[in-house]
């Protein structure tokens, strides 16, 4: 059993880089920057859990200087310390999870965190098993022969947009509503209850891709899929490592062209 929180270990300039290959052979990746903004307000974490299972948890905090950096560490605390002592992890246990995300962050709503909340994206590896929910717009994507298998609908005006025959999927980028969530935890809602996947089993070479809008607004579909291994041999940390560098440089070239006015961004990556 052990835990990772991403802000425990942040340097000077807010990275958080980590690369693990796990007991059974997988392998972690993650980082997070604060991008073009003065402070990281997304967060992530991992643990591996009483029952064995492996949690991945993403979030992106909202609500003005130091408040979404305070909701989405407490969004991803609230939901990994849960889950932490967790002897059989199911969907009521993901769910309830959420709860108790939510009501940490609503509960500590005063003074200048009055307005605060947070996305949160929890992806649980169980017995070779995948399952999933998620509030907010921190999208998860599972990648899988060299396609995007599927990956969650953003809870955002534009995604309603898209819904509704307004918009197509592929203009969700460049809608001014992209970022106007229709859902997140710490809101005055009776209850934040996520969007459950249903259960997935996992392959060999299956990527998982958790991911910010910070950094799916700028890395697409298409360049995702760069990160899944084709063969054994190159199956190492620093490989996937390379590989995330090199989309975070693209990542860092575009923004340049937008007067470096771009967002926190944050990725974990899970392949196996």
């Amino acid at each position: 059993m052990f835990r990772i929180l991403s802000w425990e270990n942040e340097k000077k300039n807010q990275r958080s880089p980590v690369e693990i290959r796990m007991a059974d052979n997988s392998i972690v990746v993650a980082l997070s920057d604060r991008g073009g903004r003065e402070e990281n307000q997304d967060a992530w974490g991992l643990a591996r859990t009483a029952d064995g299972s492996l949690v991945l948890a993403l979030a992106d905090g909202l609500g003005g200087h130091m408040g979404g950096r305070v909701a989405s560490q407490k969004a991803v605390s609230a939901s990994l310390n849960f889950l932490f002592e967790d002897t059989n992890i199911n969907k009521d246990s993901i769910i309830k999870a959420f709860e108790l995300a939510d009501n940490e962050i609503f509960s500590s709503q005063k003074d200048e965190l009055y307005n605060m909340c947070s996305t949160l994206t929890l992806a649980i590896i169980k017995e070779n098993q995948l399952i999933w929910g998620y509030v907010g717009d921190s999208r998860l994507y599972l990648l899988r022969d060299n396609k995007v298998h599927f990956q969650t609908l953003d809870h955002t005006i534009a995604q309603v947009l898209v819904a509704s025959g307004e918009i197509n999927a592929a203009d969700i980028r460049g809608c001014p509503d992209r970022n106007i969530l229709t859902k997140a935890l710490g809101r005055s809602e009776p209850e934040a209850r996520p969007t459950m996947g249903s259960e997935e089993n996992l392959r060999a070479y299956d990527t998982l891709v958790l991911a910010t809008d910070g950094f799916w607004e700028w890395i697409d579909e298409e360049q995702l899929k760069t990160l899944v291994f084709t063969t054994s041999e190159e199956f190492k940390p620093t490989i996937l490592r390379k590989k995330l560098r090199t989309l975070e440089d693209d990542l860092k070239n575009i923004a340049k062209f937008n007067k470096n006015d771009y967002d926190n961004y944050s990725a974990v990556i899970f392949t196996k």
